[in-house]
């Protein structure tokens, strides 16, 4: 396994849990997810309720980001191992 394989490797697995930790924050239909644990439910006023909404729509931009990155990521790394060998 070469330098560029296990970088690969360490990112790769970075951007699993950065994935996994956003999806964790976004808002679901039922208002699921860690908004359930703490005071990131606000939505009794108008500008609690904009707020979520920017705060999702942000949240939705990173998800899309994080998830492609991490698909090229895979496909990266798993063209430096077979091109190595």
């Amino acid at each position: 396994m070469g330098v560029f394989e296990i970088i690969g490797s360490i990112l790769l697995i970075l951007s699993c849990i950065v994935l996994v930790i956003v999806i964790s924050m976004q808002q679901s239909a039922k208002s699921g997810g860690l908004n359930a644990l703490g005071a990131m439910h606000d939505d009794n006023t108008v500008a609690g309720r904009n707020k979520a909404k920017t705060m999702d729509a942000m949240m939705l931009k990173v998800t899309k980001i994080v998830a492609i990155a991490m698909f090229v990521l895979t496909f990266v790394v798993y063209a430096i191992g077979a091109f190595t060998k």
